[in-house]
């Protein structure tokens, strides 16, 4: 639940989805910016880009996340 709701703290519409550039704030948020380690935002912010559209959905954001 912790993580839905960081997540919908940044999709504020409830889309459903984030741009990769608010990829960090979800991390500092889930205060787990730290253990992901800052040169890596930027690849997992390209792991989990939904092909090549500059946005993270849900479902692959908590696959993810889930495993951390």
């Amino acid at each position: 639940e912790q993580v839905r709701r960081a997540f919908r703290t940044v999709d504020a519409e409830g889309a459903g989805f984030i741009q990769i550039t608010s990829l960090r704030e979800v991390l500092v948020i889930l205060d787990i910016l730290e253990k992901v380690g800052e040169d890596n935002v930027l690849r997992l912010a390209t792991h989990l880009e939904e092909d090549g559209s500059g946005i993270i959905i849900w479902d692959k954001f908590w696959a993810t996340v889930s495993r951390l």
